[in-house]
C-alpha cells in the first residue's frame, strides 16, 4: 500500500488492479503530486489553511491530510528509504493517471457549497407535555431565568494579523458590567443631573471641591 503518501509502494503489501471500471462508473478523481506538493510548499510559506481551501477548491480536512502526509513523507520517508521505492511510487502514479482522472482545483467543490447551504432542521411533534406545561415546571423555568445574571463582558474578534500558525487574532474587549463599562454609574448621573442647579447642594462634597 502506500504509506502516508501515495508515493511509498511495498510490493508485498499492495497488488495493483490493472482491469478498468466499467463504462457506466466514473472513479473518483485524485489530486496530483505536483499538486499536493504546492499545498505543502504554500502552507510552509505561511498561508493558511483557510485560504487553501478557496484556492485549490478543498475541503479543510483534505488539505490538513495532503500537508499532513506530504510533509511526513518529505522529512521522514524519503531521506530513510532507497531511491528504487521512489522511483517504483512515481511510475505507479502515472499507471494510475490512466484508470482515475486528475483533479487538482475543485475537487470537494459539491460538498463546500452544501456546507454553505447549511443543514437541515427537523421540527418534531410537539408533545402534551410541551403543549401544555405543568404549572410547577413553568414557574421554575422562569424563575430560573430571572435569577439567571447577564454576561459581563464580551470578546470579539475583530481581525487577523500576519499569515498561518505564526498569526494572531485582534478582540474588542466589550464590558457591560463592573469597571470599565460602557454605561456611566449612578454616581456620575447624579453629578449631571444636580450640577449647576438647585440641588447641587445635594451633591457630596468631594464633588463640590
Amino acid at each position: 500500500r502506500f504509506h502516508g503518501t501515495d508515493l511509498f509502494y511495498h510490493p508485498r503489501q499492495q497488488t495493483v488492479n490493472h482491469e478498468r471500471a466499467p463504462a457506466n462508473v466514473v472513479p473518483q478523481p485524485r489530486v496530483s503530486v505536483q499538486a499536493r506538493d504546492r499545498i505543502m510548499k504554500d502552507y510552509l510559506d505561511g498561508i493558511s489553511v483557510k485560504d487553501l481551501t478557496i484556492k485549490y477548491g478543498m475541503l479543510p480536512e483534505r488539505v490538513k491530510m495532503i500537508i499532513f502526509q506530504r510533509y511526513h513523507f518529505w522529512t521522514e520517508r524519503f531521506p530513510n528509504q532507497d531511491l528504487y521505492f521512489s522511483n517504483l511510487g512515481l511510475e505507479l502514479e502515472d499507471l494510475l493517471h490512466g484508470h482515475q482522472p486528475i483533479q487538482d482545483y475543485g475537487i470537494d467543490l459539491d460538498e463546500m457549497v452544501a456546507r454553505e447551504e447549511g443543514a437541515p432542521v427537523y421540527r418534531m411533534s410537539l408533545s402534551e407535555k410541551d403543549r401544555r406545561p405543568p404549572i410547577h415546571l413553568s414557574k421554575k423555568t422562569l424563575q430560573f431565568y430571572r435569577k439567571r445574571k447577564s454576561a459581563r463582558h464580551t470578546k470579539v474578534i475583530t481581525g487577523f494579523v500576519g499569515q498561518g500558525p505564526k498569526g494572531y487574532f485582534l478582540k474588542d474587549w466589550i464590558v457591560y458590567r463592573g469597571r470599565n463599562a460602557q454605561k456611566v454609574n449612578r454616581m456620575f448621573k447624579r453629578i449631571i443631573q444636580h450640577s449647576h442647579s438647585k440641588k447641587e447642594e445635594l451633591l457630596p462634597g468631594c464633588v463640590k471641591n
